[in-house]
């Protein structure tokens, strides 16, 4: 049952027998028989030592029987048997040696016996065959792929929250493990679909785009995983969903794929994360005014200018560290460079920043009454600083107090930003009109907040020289 049929020629006689060898194969009983001679003394063979190999057999393992007898599916380096046994049986009667002994003359002569005659016994040695399944098995470790945001503006230290912002590319990196016992060869990564985010790139933790994994494998029957190597990947993930969703990695974001294998190894770890608005720079849920001075504090953290009056004559940045040959400006200012607060996501805060404020001017993710936009079953209040099976904690202090200030909205506790009063009170037929007139010269419409342009001069005749307000 184990083995494929057994052919003619799977099996090879010695050389060292080439007289009269015969081969009889029957497959119902599993034996196979040889016979063959050796005449050294005729120059048609060799004599045979105790180290002689005097035949060998090819064994072809029939998988599929293997694969239905599996009964151990969920160990991947498993046994399919107890040691496999070869038995070996001689003639007893046509089993002959010779060997020289002395006759009482000067003339050569050979005492010849049968094995029968000799008293003696044939035995195999050497180690048991015992049959494992080959398996490759490419396993996501500890954490999986993490997800969160650096915060550098406005915090004394540098927090980490569970908020990401909506158009971000964010770096996270894993560890995989070939756990199986066949090395993996060109393993390579491609992106899986996700309704919020996508992989943009990845490298392994030698900067390659593939690498190599050596497995565990037997020795002497026993599984050893000394020679077991893992592999850091580190992707860029681009976070696509809108505001209020909720990116979930574990969900599949990645596949691992080596040449060995048709398999494709999905990650099944991975953080879940709220996504906020682009323009949520302070990341407290809303866009509001806040927010514009954290755009500022960035900017004047931020060093860019170059300097050539120093002694030395190196071109310098504004915190006059010099700029190395070949190295833009943003990239010396490196250290002064907040991602957090970067609106637009081009290396750099600047005017063009503004423009991202103003498409979220004014919006929340938070609905009062201790809620929030993107909390249901599936996410919770509790999952925003820890989650099961990962070890990484947030700290997301602003979005909460933000939540717990626009929860005292009904009771008078928070002045609303007046973009989203003035929305509220175009879409309520029974404000006064002077308010919905006003609204829809801010915004341009009854339906939404941001429209207006902040860099514009929508309100400058009202706060600054209008008599009508």
């Amino acid at each position: 049952f184990l083995f494929n049929t057994v052919k003619a020629s799977d099996i090879r006689i010695s050389n060292d027998l080439p007289i009269a060898n015969a081969v009889h194969i029957d497959e119902d009983t599993g034996n196979i028989r040889i016979a063959a001679a050796g005449l050294s003394a005729l120059s048609v063979g060799n004599a045979i030592s105790s180290e002689t190999v005097l035949a060998s057999i090819d064994l072809d393992i029939k998988e599929s029987y293997l694969q239905l007898t599996d009964q151990a599916a969920g160990d991947l380096n498993r046994k399919f048997s107890d040691p496999l046994l070869f038995s070996l049986a001689a003639n007893q009667d046509h089993t002959i040696f010779s060997r020289d002994f002395d006759d009482g003359t000067t003339h050569s002569n050979r005492e010849i016996k049968s094995l029968r005659e000799l008293g003696g016994d044939l035995a195999v040695e050497g180690n048991d065959i015992t049959l494992f399944s080959g398996n490759l098995n490419l396993e996501e470790q500890a954490d999986g792929l993490v997800l969160g945001t650096d915060r550098v503006i406005g915090v004394k230290t540098e927090q980490f929250t569970n908020l990401v912002r909506y158009g971000d590319t964010i770096q996270a990196s894993s560890v995989w493990t070939n756990t199986g016992n066949i090395k993996a060869n060109d393993i390579q990564v491609t992106g899986v679909s996700n309704s919020n985010a996508e992989l943009t790139s990845y490298y392994f933790d030698t900067g390659v785009s593939s690498v190599d994994l050596n497995s565990g494998r037997f020795d002497n029957g026993i599984f050893d995983t000394a020679e077991r190597q893992s592999t850091q990947l580190n992707a860029e993930i681009k976070i696509t969903g809108s505001a209020g969703n909720v990116v979930d990695l574990s969900s599949g974001i990645v596949n691992l794929k080596a040449r060995e294998v048709a398999k494709t190894f999905e990650n099944t770890k991975g953080s879940k994360n709220l996504i906020t608005f682009q323009g949520d720079l302070n990341y407290d849920g809303s866009v509001t005014m806040k927010d514009l001075a954290y755009l500022n504090a960035g900017a004047r953290r931020q060093q860019l200018e170059d300097r050539t009056g120093d002694v030395d004559g190196m071109i310098k940045d504004n915190a006059g560290k010099a700029i190395a040959e070949g190295e833009t400006k943003s990239q010396a200012s490196k250290e002064t460079y907040a991602a957090d607060v970067d609106a637009d996501f081009n290396g750099k805060i600047d005017i063009k920043d503004l423009a991202v404020l103003d498409q979220d001017w004014g919006k929340t993710l938070h609905i009062g009454d201790n809620d929030f936009q993107g909390k249901g079953t599936n996410f919770t209040w509790a999952e925003l600083n820890t989650q099961t099976g990962i070890s990484q904690q947030w700290n997301n202090k602003s979005f909460e107090d933000q939540n717990a200030l626009e929860a005292k909205a009904s009771i008078g506790g928070y002045d609303a930003p007046l973009e989203q009063i003035l929305s509220v009170n175009t879409a309520d037929s029974n404000k006064d009109a002077d308010a919905v007139t006003q609204s829809e010269i801010v915004t341009g419409s009854g339906s939404s907040p941001s429209i207006s342009d902040i860099q514009g001069e929508g309100l400058q005749d009202d706060v600054i020289g209008g008599s009508s307000q």
